[in-house]
């Protein structure tokens, strides 16, 4: 188990604006075993020259037609050869050192269904306005979901758990992950790190912006298939309150946060990866 085989997919849909830096953070992990897909649903709007620009370094690319992110996913995964498993949308980023440090969390803890590290929220422009270090992740309290979330970039789980409960729920859209955290937790323990293992940039054409309430919602359904009823009642609060948020008020607020942390820290900024041409300069 000196350098056991880690496979990162990432799914992408007309991400030009992201994908080469998503790409270019993980091909910088300092890692000789890493394996990285690509699975595009059919872009148009230069995502595949992207990917072409860095196609040697991938274990696999594809893009065609497909039928939404977790069936991107899941395909991805399939044809994996890893024995530990994560997936990176094309939005997001990991940092240095990431993968390191997650393998040796899985030597440490061979038998444990995965590993969550500290994430952050940054702006498109690499602005750090939230670092989340994980809560409390044992199973039950995971089921409180609103409460108890980490970031899902900053989470690799086990190939072993993943192939035994069946991959990511396509019958979810946007709480799938939450649907796969609860059940591998069945069979093994999430292990928290306090390292920073991963940023999401967050976009007004981001899901997770766009759609809270239906991603409530799902929550509030997964809750109640794992025989989490009384959590599920208090998760309709969240649904209620995102009913009356809009788009422009939730992006309003968020440059209102942002920029007042920027009068208090204005150089807390990411290090997007380099690309080429720029080491070379």
């Amino acid at each position: 188990m000196e350098n056991p085989r880690v496979s990162i997919v990432t799914p992408s849909f007309n991400q030009q604006e992201f994908l080469e830096r998503t790409i270019l953070s993980v091909l910088e992990q300092d890692y000789p075993n890493l394996e990285y897909i690509i699975m595009d649903g059919g872009s148009t709007d230069g995502s595949l020259q992207i990917i072409k620009k860095y196609e040697s370094y991938l274990s696999y690319w594809q893009s065609q037609p497909d039928k939404g992110q977790v069936h991107a996913i899941n395909a991805g995964f399939r044809r994996a050869t890893g024995e530990i498993f994560a997936f990176l949308n094309s939005d997001d980023l990991l940092l240095p050192g990431a993968v390191p440090h997650m393998v040796e969390l899985y030597k440490k803890y061979p038998d444990a269904a995965g590993f969550v590290g500290a994430g952050q929220s940054i702006t498109k422009d690499g602005y750090i306005f939230h670092t989340r270090l994980p809560q409390k992740i044992d199973r039950d309290n995971l089921a409180d979901w609103s409460e108890n979330w980490f970031y899902q970039p900053a989470c690799f789980f086990t190939a072993r758990l993943t192939r035994a409960v069946g991959y990511f729920d396509p019958s979810y859209e946007l709480a799938f992950d939450f649907d796969f955290w609860m059940r591998i937790t069945r069979f093994g323990e999430l292990i928290p790190t306090s390292k920073t293992i991963a940023a999401a940039t967050v976009h007004l054409d981001a899901k997770t912006q766009r759609l809270k309430k239906q991603i409530y919602e799902e929550n509030q359904v997964i809750q109640l298939a794992n025989g989490y009823d009384d959590l599920a009642k208090d998760t309709q609060q969240y649904i209620d309150r995102a009913s009356k948020q809009t788009l422009a008020g939730t992006y309003a607020k968020l440059l209102y946060v942002t920029q007042s942390q920027k009068k208090n820290a204005p150089d807390h900024y990411i290090r997007f990866p380099e690309k080429p041409a720029d080491k070379k300069q």
